[in-house]
């Protein structure tokens, strides 16, 4: 091997060993945690492909929610070990690791190697994305595809190879069957790609050349997709989730909280909350779209709430803690900007705000979806930290001090330190991590008494994953309107979790008192806190 394209090879892969050793390790002392309903619904929706039954989730319906290309991964490797959920945890341990490798070309391209192993150093114990990492979602996978994308491109931009053009449209589009963001990704590139070569070239035609190697590639993956929704909703559409997050959104701008905004009732048992029910996924199409100038002024709203929240979350200790935020603001400004430097920070903070703008079809916000911006506060974080040793290097050689000297215990400190954020982020994993314990033993019950299909309800769709179950979600309503809405949906099992007990107003009294309604025969506890104890009710068919 060359010595000069070693590090390209060697470098990043035992970066990006040392990231999968910490988060198996991170796996490993956080102890069992239960999937999440996001999970549950991705790993459903693999065995049912698996078992042949078609892209069905959770609801017992078509799948329109969920990208993809993590359910289908899952479902690829189920013939050979049968435990969706590991197989999910499994995929995001090695795409968190991965991830680091993208990160570590951006920065060496842009600024230099130290940069870059500070950049893929941070990545790999940043405490979020070690926890992203040890769960059934898609982020991890889509932060490595979308950054592999970025880096393509820049390259592209820097070296004019159709090659780097040719990878960064099908990492976009692998990136889009990830998460639908990654089609907005792909939107900013080509018109980065015709910025460029405008710029270069004065003339629009230079682009077209990379522009078809592209986004052919791209067009490639996402066909199918946008057919299989033209199949399922009539409509040619990208995603299906803006329709969802819109409607729950004016319902929080309304003054709604979140669970009565997904899961509230309306007149005559009207499934007005999106997540309740399996039936908005196939309706909502149907429906009459909002006009232009109420979606603006729904998404001018949640732009602004989201300015806060994500500078909340960007300063908080799980995000890297506010020193992690100045670095990066250092790192940005701190020194001049070669026209290479220019083109290519213009470009990061392109797909930074691209993120933003992604935000602005929700009105709520997760800690997650603040994730979308950790590469680009690592990237320049790595350039603040870089800024910082240059600065203590001249101060150190102004007042006649060697530093070589002092190497050894300043590696031995840094060193420390990382250890110590990543036992902080593993202790925080600890203390939020909830037990699957119960989860599975109320489901362990039912799978035993009921086995085959069977429909359960309950606030999360949790214990109907493990029980084998369809599920459909608790409404948030009053008792006599919930008590009406489940015998319309005629369940086998209705579950109460104590955990969730703020999620519904009349939960509390039917954990203490029982369901007031005949159907309803509690047939088996699990657990005796009544904090935590999830009871589980048989419903007759009377």
């Amino acid at each position: 091997m060359r010595p000069n394209t070693r590090w390209f090879y060697e470098r990043p892969l035992q970066l990006a060993l040392l990231a999968l050793i910490l988060r198996i390790g991170a796996l490993l002392l956080q102890g069992h945690d239960t999937i999440n309903w996001d999970g549950a619904n991705f790993a459903r929706t693999a065995e049912n492909v698996h078992k042949g039954l078609g892209y069905v989730g959770m609801r017992g319906t078509t799948n329109l929610e969920h990208e993809p290309l993590y359910p289908l991964l899952i479902a690829a490797v189920l013939p050979l070990y049968a435990n969706a959920e590991n197989i999910g945890i499994a995929i995001s341990l090695l795409a968190g690791a991965l991830f680091v490798v993208p990160l570590y070309l951006i920065a060496r391209l842009i600024y230099d190697e130290r940069v870059a192993l500070i950049a893929a150093v941070l990545a790999a114990v940043h405490p979020f994305l070690i926890k992203l990492s040890v769960q059934v979602l898609t982020e991890p996978l889509y932060y490595a595809l979308a950054a592999g994308g970025i880096y393509a491109l820049l390259a592209f931009v820097q070296r004019q190879s159709n090659k780097h053009a040719l990878v960064c449209g099908a990492l976009f589009g692998l990136a889009y069957l990830t998460r639908s963001e990654g089609f907005l990704f792909m939107v900013v590139a080509v018109a980065v790609v015709l910025v460029a070569q405008i710029v270069r070239y004065h003339s629009t035609t230079a682009a077209l050349r990379p522009l078809l190697f592209m986004i052919v590639p791209f067009a490639v993956c996402a066909i199918p997709y946008v057919a299989f929704f033209y199949v399922h909703t009539g409509q040619l559409r990208i995603e299906n989730k803006t329709a969802e997050n819109y409607a729950i959104g004016i319902r929080l701008q309304a003054g709604m909280s979140y669970v009565e905004a997904a899961d509230g009732l309306g007149p005559g048992l009207r499934e007005d909350g999106p997540e309740l029910g399996g039936a908005y996924y196939a309706t909502h199409q149907h429906a009459p779209e909002p006009s232009l100038g109420a979606r603006l002024q729904f998404a001018v709203r949640a732009a602004r709430s989201h300015v806060r929240d994500i500078g909340h979350y960007l300063s908080s200790v799980q995000f890297g803690s506010p020193l992690l935020l100045v670095m990066a603001i250092i790192g940005l400004f701190a020194s001049p900007w070669t026209a290479k430097r220019l083109s290519c920070e213009s470009i990061l903070i392109a797909y930074a705000l691209a993120n933003y703008a992604a935000l602005s079809n929700v009105q709520h916000f997760w800690d997650r979806y603040a994730a979308g911006f950790i590469p680009y506060i690592v990237l320049w974080g790595a350039k603040g930290f870089d800024e910082f040793m240059r600065w203590a290097t001249l101060t150190a050689a102004a007042l006649d001090v060697d530093l070589q000297k002092r190497r050894r215990p300043f590696a031995a400190a840094g060193a420390l330190l990382l250890l110590l954020v990543f036992l902080l982020s593993v202790r925080t994993m600890r203390a939020e991590a909830i037990s699957p314990e119960l989860p599975k033993e109320a489901a362990a019950w039912i799978e035993r008494v009921a086995p085959g299909p069977k429909l359960i309800m309950d606030v999360s769709n949790v214990v109907a994953y493990y029980a084998q179950g369809t599920w459909n979600a608790l409404p948030y309503s009053s008792a006599s309107q919930a008590l009406a809405y489940v015998h319309l949906k005629k369940p086998d099992f209705v579950v109460l979790d104590a955990r969730r007990r703020p999620d519904r107003p009349y939960l509390g009294a039917w954990l203490d008192r029982g369901i007031p309604d005949p159907a309803a025969r509690l047939v088996h506890t699990a657990g005796s806190d009544p904090n935590t104890r999830i009871l589980v009710y048989r419903w007759l068919k009377l």
